[in-house]
Protein backbone atom coordinates (compact mmCIF):
# COMPACT_ATOMS: atom_id res chain seq x y z
CA UNK A 1 0.00 0.00 0.00
CA UNK A 2 1.29 3.51 -0.90
CA UNK A 3 1.19 6.07 2.06
CA UNK A 4 0.60 9.56 0.66
CA UNK A 5 0.42 12.51 2.93
CA UNK A 6 -1.48 15.70 1.70
CA UNK A 7 -0.67 19.15 3.26
CA UNK A 8 -3.36 21.31 3.65
CA UNK A 9 -6.86 21.76 4.24
CA UNK A 10 -8.73 24.25 2.20
CA UNK A 11 -10.33 23.43 -1.19
CA UNK A 12 -6.53 22.95 -3.14
CA UNK A 13 -5.69 20.07 -0.63
CA UNK A 14 -9.69 18.78 -0.39
CA UNK A 15 -9.53 18.20 -3.90
CA UNK A 16 -6.06 16.91 -4.43
CA UNK A 17 -6.36 13.81 -1.93
CA UNK A 18 -9.75 12.54 -3.21
CA UNK A 19 -8.05 13.06 -6.44
CA UNK A 20 -5.25 10.86 -5.44
CA UNK A 21 -7.87 8.35 -3.68
CA UNK A 22 -9.75 8.02 -7.02
CA UNK A 23 -6.93 7.47 -9.10
CA UNK A 24 -4.18 5.52 -7.09
CA UNK A 25 -5.73 2.09 -5.92
CA UNK A 26 -5.07 1.30 -2.31
CA UNK A 27 -3.39 4.61 -1.93
CA UNK A 28 -3.73 5.68 1.94
CA UNK A 29 -3.91 8.74 2.07
CA UNK A 30 -3.57 11.48 5.37
CA UNK A 31 -4.00 15.04 5.34
CA UNK A 32 -1.82 17.23 7.68
CA UNK A 33 -3.71 20.70 9.01
CA UNK A 34 -3.73 22.80 11.60
CA UNK A 35 -7.18 24.76 9.94
CA UNK A 36 -10.08 23.32 8.89
CA UNK A 37 -13.62 24.44 7.64
CA UNK A 38 -14.50 26.86 8.90
CA UNK A 39 -11.12 28.62 9.65
CA UNK A 40 -9.53 28.22 6.04
CA UNK A 41 -9.45 30.79 3.48
CA UNK A 42 -12.01 28.15 1.09
CA UNK A 43 -14.77 28.87 3.65
CA UNK A 44 -15.56 32.28 2.79
CA UNK A 45 -15.20 32.12 -0.83
CA UNK A 46 -18.68 33.08 -2.65
CA UNK A 47 -17.20 30.43 -4.59
CA UNK A 48 -18.21 31.45 -8.50
CA UNK A 49 -17.06 29.60 -11.18
CA UNK A 50 -15.25 32.60 -13.74
CA UNK A 51 -11.63 34.01 -13.75
CA UNK A 52 -11.73 37.82 -14.49
CA UNK A 53 -7.56 37.29 -14.69
CA UNK A 54 -5.83 34.09 -15.23
CA UNK A 55 -3.06 33.27 -12.47
CA UNK A 56 0.16 35.06 -13.20
CA UNK A 57 2.82 32.70 -15.04
CA UNK A 58 0.91 29.97 -16.25
CA UNK A 59 0.40 29.18 -19.77
CA UNK A 60 -2.83 29.94 -21.57
CA UNK A 61 -3.12 25.98 -22.63
CA UNK A 62 -2.66 24.66 -19.10
CA UNK A 63 -5.15 26.80 -17.28
CA UNK A 64 -7.75 26.11 -20.06
CA UNK A 65 -6.73 22.42 -19.11
CA UNK A 66 -7.93 23.41 -15.51
CA UNK A 67 -10.94 24.93 -16.21
CA UNK A 68 -11.77 22.36 -18.55
CA UNK A 69 -11.26 19.26 -15.40
CA UNK A 70 -12.94 21.75 -13.23
CA UNK A 71 -15.85 22.74 -14.58
CA UNK A 72 -16.92 18.58 -15.76
CA UNK A 73 -16.33 17.62 -12.45
CA UNK A 74 -18.39 20.58 -10.65
CA UNK A 75 -21.36 20.28 -13.62
CA UNK A 76 -21.44 16.55 -12.42
CA UNK A 77 -22.20 17.43 -9.16
CA UNK A 78 -25.05 20.36 -10.54
CA UNK A 79 -26.48 17.51 -12.43
CA UNK A 80 -26.86 15.06 -9.02
CA UNK A 81 -28.70 14.81 -6.31
CA UNK A 82 -25.67 15.69 -4.71
CA UNK A 83 -26.28 19.66 -6.01
CA UNK A 84 -27.75 20.84 -2.51
CA UNK A 85 -25.55 18.94 -0.13
CA UNK A 86 -22.52 20.40 -1.85
CA UNK A 87 -23.52 23.73 -2.48
CA UNK A 88 -23.49 23.52 -6.09
CA UNK A 89 -26.14 25.32 -8.72
CA UNK A 90 -26.36 27.53 -11.73
CA UNK A 91 -26.00 31.39 -11.20
CA UNK A 92 -25.97 33.90 -14.26
CA UNK A 93 -25.04 37.22 -14.19
CA UNK A 94 -22.97 39.88 -15.23
CA UNK A 95 -19.19 40.36 -15.35
CA UNK A 96 -18.24 44.49 -16.18
CA UNK A 97 -15.55 46.62 -17.16
CA UNK A 98 -15.03 50.27 -18.55
CA UNK A 99 -10.88 48.95 -20.04
CA UNK A 100 -12.48 47.96 -23.66
CA UNK A 101 -13.35 44.73 -24.22
CA UNK A 102 -12.14 41.23 -23.50
CA UNK A 103 -11.76 37.52 -24.47
CA UNK A 104 -12.19 35.50 -21.18
CA UNK A 105 -10.76 31.90 -20.98
CA UNK A 106 -13.54 30.70 -19.12
CA UNK A 107 -16.21 32.01 -21.88
CA UNK A 108 -16.14 28.27 -23.75
CA UNK A 109 -16.82 26.05 -20.38
CA UNK A 110 -19.69 27.74 -18.78
CA UNK A 111 -23.89 27.08 -19.96
CA UNK A 112 -24.05 30.31 -21.64
CA UNK A 113 -21.70 33.41 -22.92
CA UNK A 114 -22.83 36.69 -24.64
CA UNK A 115 -21.40 40.19 -24.58
CA UNK A 116 -23.94 42.72 -22.72
CA UNK A 117 -26.44 44.46 -24.68
CA UNK A 118 -25.64 48.27 -25.16
CA UNK A 119 -29.52 48.43 -23.31
CA UNK A 120 -27.86 46.33 -20.40
CA UNK A 121 -24.46 48.50 -20.51
CA UNK A 122 -25.93 51.69 -19.75
CA UNK A 123 -28.48 50.61 -17.38
CA UNK A 124 -25.35 49.67 -15.55
CA UNK A 125 -23.15 52.18 -16.31
CA UNK A 126 -20.44 50.70 -18.11
CA UNK A 127 -18.96 50.45 -21.30
CA UNK A 128 -18.08 46.79 -21.91
CA UNK A 129 -18.95 43.20 -20.43
CA UNK A 130 -20.91 39.73 -20.38
CA UNK A 131 -23.76 38.23 -19.36
CA UNK A 132 -22.76 34.44 -18.47
CA UNK A 133 -24.61 31.61 -17.07
CA UNK A 134 -22.00 29.37 -14.95
CA UNK A 135 -21.93 27.74 -11.49
CA UNK A 136 -21.34 28.85 -7.76
CA UNK A 137 -19.23 26.64 -5.87
CA UNK A 138 -20.16 27.87 -2.14
CA UNK A 139 -17.15 26.91 0.20
CA UNK A 140 -19.02 26.70 3.21
CA UNK A 141 -20.93 23.95 1.82
CA UNK A 142 -18.35 22.65 -0.69
CA UNK A 143 -15.88 22.15 1.87
CA UNK A 144 -18.20 19.71 4.49
CA UNK A 145 -18.86 17.96 1.33
CA UNK A 146 -15.93 16.64 -0.24
CA UNK A 147 -14.45 16.15 3.35
CA UNK A 148 -16.88 13.33 3.60
CA UNK A 149 -16.12 12.18 0.43
CA UNK A 150 -12.45 11.93 1.49
CA UNK A 151 -13.71 10.04 4.84
CA UNK A 152 -15.72 7.86 3.00
CA UNK A 153 -13.28 6.62 0.90
CA UNK A 154 -10.44 5.97 3.57
CA UNK A 155 -9.24 9.20 4.37
CA UNK A 156 -7.67 10.35 7.42
CA UNK A 157 -6.53 13.60 9.46
CA UNK A 158 -3.53 14.57 11.27
CA UNK A 159 -4.29 18.14 13.20
CA UNK A 160 -0.77 19.03 13.27
CA UNK A 161 0.80 22.67 12.26
CA UNK A 162 4.31 21.98 10.20
CA UNK A 163 7.37 24.12 10.29
CA UNK A 164 9.19 21.84 7.42
CA UNK A 165 8.53 19.09 5.49
CA UNK A 166 10.71 16.53 7.74
CA UNK A 167 8.23 17.58 10.53
CA UNK A 168 6.16 14.87 8.68
CA UNK A 169 8.44 12.17 9.14
CA UNK A 170 10.23 9.66 6.60
CA UNK A 171 6.92 7.03 6.37
CA UNK A 172 5.42 8.63 3.27
CA UNK A 173 6.10 7.69 -0.46
CA UNK A 174 4.74 10.80 -1.29
CA UNK A 175 4.53 14.58 0.34
CA UNK A 176 1.52 16.97 -1.47
CA UNK A 177 1.90 20.49 -0.46
CA UNK A 178 -1.01 22.40 -0.79
CA UNK A 179 -0.20 24.04 2.24
CA UNK A 180 -0.96 27.65 0.25
CA UNK A 181 0.38 30.85 2.15
CA UNK A 182 1.94 28.11 5.08
CA UNK A 183 4.23 27.47 1.44
CA UNK A 184 6.45 30.31 2.84
CA UNK A 185 7.22 28.92 6.45
CA UNK A 186 6.59 25.31 4.54
CA UNK A 187 9.45 25.36 2.10
CA UNK A 188 10.85 28.84 2.11
CA UNK A 189 9.08 29.48 -0.50
CA UNK A 190 9.36 33.69 -0.85
CA UNK A 191 7.17 33.86 -4.31
CA UNK A 192 4.19 33.34 -2.00
CA UNK A 193 2.45 36.53 -0.47
CA UNK A 194 -1.31 37.60 0.91
CA UNK A 195 -3.71 38.79 -1.08
CA UNK A 196 -5.91 39.93 1.66
CA UNK A 197 -9.77 39.91 0.88
CA UNK A 198 -12.99 41.43 2.91
CA UNK A 199 -16.65 40.86 2.00
CA UNK A 200 -20.09 41.12 3.57
CA UNK A 201 -22.83 38.71 3.66
CA UNK A 202 -26.41 40.24 3.91
CA UNK A 203 -29.62 39.12 3.31
CA UNK A 204 -31.11 39.75 -0.08
CA UNK A 205 -33.07 37.16 -1.44
CA UNK A 206 -34.41 39.28 -4.43
CA UNK A 207 -31.26 39.27 -5.99
CA UNK A 208 -31.12 36.61 -8.56
CA UNK A 209 -28.52 37.66 -10.46
CA UNK A 210 -24.49 38.20 -10.05
CA UNK A 211 -22.34 41.63 -11.04
CA UNK A 212 -18.93 41.70 -10.70
CA UNK A 213 -17.38 44.99 -11.54
CA UNK A 214 -13.32 43.66 -12.18
CA UNK A 215 -11.82 46.84 -12.88
CA UNK A 216 -12.81 47.70 -8.86
CA UNK A 217 -13.17 44.44 -7.89
CA UNK A 218 -16.82 44.82 -6.62
CA UNK A 219 -19.22 41.84 -6.31
CA UNK A 220 -22.76 40.84 -5.67
CA UNK A 221 -23.03 36.98 -5.86
CA UNK A 222 -26.23 35.44 -4.90
CA UNK A 223 -26.17 31.94 -2.67
CA UNK A 224 -28.32 29.49 -1.43
CA UNK A 225 -28.56 31.56 2.48
CA UNK A 226 -27.21 35.20 1.76
CA UNK A 227 -25.32 37.23 -0.66
CA UNK A 228 -21.76 37.96 -0.69
CA UNK A 229 -20.58 41.35 -1.18
CA UNK A 230 -17.35 42.46 -2.00
CA UNK A 231 -14.47 43.01 -1.72
CA UNK A 232 -10.82 43.48 -1.75
CA UNK A 233 -7.45 42.12 -3.37
CA UNK A 234 -5.11 43.92 -1.25
CA UNK A 235 -1.45 42.08 -2.46
CA UNK A 236 1.01 41.62 0.60
CA UNK A 237 -1.79 42.74 3.22
CA UNK A 238 -1.86 40.27 5.99
CA UNK A 239 -4.12 42.29 8.68
CA UNK A 240 -7.25 39.33 9.58
CA UNK A 241 -9.28 41.70 11.08
CA UNK A 242 -11.93 43.31 9.49
CA UNK A 243 -12.12 47.29 8.52
CA UNK A 244 -15.28 48.65 9.36
CA UNK A 245 -14.02 51.56 6.71
CA UNK A 246 -13.41 48.64 3.75
CA UNK A 247 -16.79 47.24 5.08
CA UNK A 248 -18.72 50.87 4.55
CA UNK A 249 -16.82 51.21 1.05
CA UNK A 250 -17.95 47.55 0.16
CA UNK A 251 -21.48 48.53 0.62
CA UNK A 252 -21.19 51.73 -0.72
CA UNK A 253 -19.97 50.17 -4.40
CA UNK A 254 -22.32 47.31 -3.82
CA UNK A 255 -25.23 49.59 -3.75
CA UNK A 256 -24.09 51.77 -6.55
CA UNK A 257 -23.89 48.62 -8.64
CA UNK A 258 -26.99 47.29 -7.11
CA UNK A 259 -29.24 50.19 -5.17
CA UNK A 260 -31.67 48.00 -4.02
CA UNK A 261 -28.81 46.17 -1.45
CA UNK A 262 -29.73 49.21 0.65
CA UNK A 263 -32.37 47.46 1.89
CA UNK A 264 -30.45 44.13 2.72
CA UNK A 265 -30.18 43.00 5.99
CA UNK A 266 -26.78 42.59 7.48
CA UNK A 267 -25.65 38.96 8.73
CA UNK A 268 -21.52 38.97 8.94
CA UNK A 269 -18.27 40.20 7.88
CA UNK A 270 -15.50 37.70 6.18
CA UNK A 271 -11.80 38.49 6.27
CA UNK A 272 -9.15 35.79 4.22
CA UNK A 273 -5.73 35.93 2.36
CA UNK A 274 -5.66 34.26 -0.31
CA UNK A 275 -2.25 32.82 -1.15
CA UNK A 276 -0.86 34.30 -3.80
CA UNK A 277 2.21 33.63 -5.52
CA UNK A 278 4.35 34.71 -8.85
CA UNK A 279 3.22 32.02 -10.90
CA UNK A 280 0.90 28.78 -9.15
CA UNK A 281 3.17 26.12 -8.38
CA UNK A 282 2.40 22.48 -9.63
CA UNK A 283 5.32 20.75 -9.97
CA UNK A 284 6.93 17.76 -8.74
CA UNK A 285 10.31 17.46 -7.24
CA UNK A 286 12.94 15.08 -5.51
CA UNK A 287 14.02 16.92 -1.86
CA UNK A 288 16.70 15.79 0.09
CA UNK A 289 14.85 15.83 3.88
CA UNK A 290 17.07 14.56 6.80
CA UNK A 291 19.56 12.78 4.11
CA UNK A 292 16.74 10.77 2.28
CA UNK A 293 15.02 11.59 -1.06
CA UNK A 294 11.84 12.22 -0.93
CA UNK A 295 9.34 12.56 -3.46
CA UNK A 296 7.42 15.67 -2.78
CA UNK A 297 4.37 17.05 -5.32
CA UNK A 298 3.60 20.85 -4.78
CA UNK A 299 -0.14 22.68 -5.56
CA UNK A 300 -0.64 26.49 -4.31
CA UNK A 301 -0.79 29.67 -5.05
CA UNK A 302 -3.85 30.03 -7.60
CA UNK A 303 -4.57 33.35 -5.76
CA UNK A 304 -8.81 34.55 -6.48
CA UNK A 305 -9.58 32.14 -8.28
CA UNK A 306 -8.88 29.33 -5.92
CA UNK A 307 -12.42 27.60 -6.41
CA UNK A 308 -12.29 27.56 -10.37
CA UNK A 309 -9.16 26.42 -10.58
CA UNK A 310 -8.52 23.95 -7.92
CA UNK A 311 -9.74 20.59 -9.08
CA UNK A 312 -8.08 21.11 -12.63
CA UNK A 313 -4.79 21.44 -10.78
CA UNK A 314 -5.80 18.57 -8.39
CA UNK A 315 -5.96 16.51 -11.51
CA UNK A 316 -2.23 17.75 -12.59
CA UNK A 317 -0.91 17.42 -9.44
CA UNK A 318 -2.03 14.05 -9.61
CA UNK A 319 -0.99 12.95 -12.58
CA UNK A 320 2.59 14.11 -11.74
CA UNK A 321 2.31 12.32 -8.57
CA UNK A 322 1.77 9.04 -10.49
CA UNK A 323 4.49 9.82 -12.75
CA UNK A 324 7.10 10.34 -10.00
CA UNK A 325 4.99 6.93 -8.05
CA UNK A 326 6.40 4.93 -11.31
CA UNK A 327 9.66 6.19 -11.81
CA UNK A 328 11.35 4.02 -8.70
CA UNK A 329 15.09 4.97 -10.51
CA UNK A 330 14.54 8.83 -9.28
CA UNK A 331 17.54 10.48 -7.68
CA UNK A 332 18.21 13.96 -6.53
Amino acid sequence: MVRIAVIGAGIVGLSTAVNIQRKIDGAEVIIYADKFGVDTTSDGAAGIFLMAQPPPGVPDDIVKLWLGEGWKHYDSIASSAEASSAGIHVLSGYVLYNDGPKDPLYKDYVYHYRNCTDKELQKMGFKYGEFATTLIVEGRRYLPWITKEFIKNGGKFVKKRLSTLGDIGDSYEIIVNCSGLGSRELVGDAKTYPIRGQVIRVKAPWVKHFYYDTQNVVYVIPGVDNVTLGGTKLVGDEDKVVRVETRDEILQNCCTLVPSLAKADFQWDWVGQRPGRSTARVEAQIVNINGKAQKVVHNYGHGAVGITLSWGSAVHATNLLKTLLSNTNAKL
